[in-house]
C-alpha cells in the first residue's frame, strides 16, 4: 500500500483547556484589558489552518494529475498490487492490472481462451503470471467463438516458472504488448554434438535434442563430398521422422582441390568464398505447433541453394535429426557435421 502523502495536523490537546474566567460584563475596562494582551498570545486556530494548508499543498505535489495531456514525473517506484485469479471454463475476469493465474481445480495444465473485459476500462494494461510453476496455464491465440486473446505471431504463451505476459484491452479483445519467457525458459545457442559421417551416406544425431528447441544449425567441418549430390534433411519426434518432400533437399556441389576447411564455428560463421559451391550451413526453424521450416541454406560462394516454402509437421517436440545423401556419392569429409541448437 502506498504511503499517504497528506499529514494531518491536530489543533492540540491543550487548546482552550483552562480559559480565563468571564464575569459576563460588557465594559470598556474589559475591552481595554483584552486589547492589551491579545497581540502577545498565539492563535492556535490560525496556526492549525496555516500548517494544514502547507501539508495539503505538499500532498498534492506528490499525486498524479489525471487531466488530459498532463506530464507526470515519478521519482520513486511504481507497483501494481496483485491478486489471484482461477481459470473457470477457460476464462478469467481481471479487476486490476496485475494478477496471478491458477489452473481450474489445481490441474497441472489449463488453457486460457477468454479474458473478460467488463470489469476494467478500455486501454487497461494487464500483467499475468502463474500462481505456481507446477500448474501451467497456456494463453491461446484467438480462434473464434468467445476467444478474445491476440498474441504475438499467433503463438500460444504458457505461464511457466517466472514467465510474464502483458496485454492491453482494446475494445472487447486483449492484445499482447510484451512477454517474458521466464528464467527457466530463456533460450540461447548451444553446441549439441557432431554428427558422424563415417557411415558414408548418412549422418544422424546420437543424443536427444533438448526439449524446447526452436532452431537448429548445421555446419560441415569439411566439404562433404567430392562430386555433386543432394542432401536430404529430416527431423523427427519421438515417434518417427518427417521427410522433407518439396523443399528439404539442398544441392551439394564438389569443391576445388585444396579447399578443405570451413572457417569459424557457430551459427552464421560461414563466410569463405571462391571455388565451386558447397553447402556451408543449414538453418531449421520452428514456426508454431511443432511445424518446422528449412531456410537460409547458404553456399560458400553466397548462393542460396534451398527452395524455401517447405513446412514439416511433427506430432511432438523435435528430438532427432538426420541428413542423407540421396544420390550415388558418399561422404568424404570424415570430420562430421557440427550441430547447434537454440534451446
Amino acid at each position: 500500500m502506498a504511503t499517504n502523502p497528506y499529514v494531518k495536523v491536530g489543533i492540540g490537546p491543550d487548546y482552550n483547556l483552562n480559559p480565563p474566567s468571564d464575569d459576563g460584563a460588557t465594559t470598556a475596562n474589559n475591552r481595554l484589558q483584552w486589547s492589551k494582551h491579545k497581540g502577545k498570545l498565539s492563535d492556535p486556530i490560525v496556526n492549525w489552518q496555516e500548517q494544514d494548508q502547507n501539508n495539503i499543498e505538499a500532498a498534492f505535489g506528490k499525486t498524479i494529475n489525471t487531466d488530459p495531456n498532463e506530464k507526470n514525473t515519478i521519482a520513486g517506484s511504481l507497483a501494481f498490487e496483485l491478486s489471484d485469479l482461477t481459470v473457470n471454463n477457460n476464462e478469467i475476469t481481471p479487476e486490476r492490472s496485475s494478477h496471478r493465474v491458477d489452473t481450474e481445480g489445481g490441474a497441472a495444465t489449463d488453457e486460457l481462451i477468454t479474458i473478460d473485459h467488463t470489469a476494467v476500462p478500455d486501454e487497461t494494461l494487464l500483467m499475468l503470471r502463474s500462481v505456481d510453476s507446477a500448474r501451467v496455464t497456456t494463453l491461446k491465440q484467438q480462434t473464434g467463438g468467445n476467444a478474445n486473446i491476440i498474441l504475438d505471431n499467433g503463438a500460444d504463451f504458457s505461464l511457466t516458472e517466472n514467465a510474464t505476459i502483458i496485454l492491453q484491452r482494446r475494445g472487447s479483445v486483449w492484445v499482447e504488448t510484451n512477454r517474458s519467457a521466464g528464467v527457466s525458459s530463456l533460450k540461447n545457442w548451444q553446441f549439441f554434438e557432431t554428427l558422424s559421417t563415417a557411415s558414408g551416406i548418412e549422418a544422424e544425431t546420437s543424443g536427444t535434442i533438448p526439449a524446447g528447441c526452436t532452431k537448429i544449425f548445421l555446419q560441415p567441418r569439411k566439404p562433404l563430398i567430392s562430386g555433386s549430390d543432394d542432401l536430404e534433411v529430416q527431423i523427427g519426434d519421438a515417434t518417427s521422422y518427417a521427410t522433407a518432400s518439396t523443399g528439404g533437399v539442398a544441392n551439394i556441389v564438389g569443391v576445388s582441390p585444396g579447399q578443405t576447411d570451413w572457417p569459424g564455428t557457430g551459427p552464421g560463421r560461414v563466410t569463405r568464398g571462391g571455388g565451386n559451391s558447397q553447402v556451408g550451413e543449414i538453418n531449421i526453424n520452428k514456426m508454431s505447433n511443432n511445424n518446422w521450416s528449412l531456410s537460409a541454406l547458404t553456399s560458400r560462394s553466397g548462393r542460396n541453394v534451398f527452395a524455401s516454402g517447405e513446412i514439416l509437421g511433427l506430432t511432438g517436440d523435435v528430438t532427432r535429426l538426420k541428413v542423407t545423401l540421396s544420390g550415388s556419392n558418399t561422404f568424404t569429409g570424415g570430420d562430421g557435421i557440427d550441430m547447434w541448437v537454440y534451446a
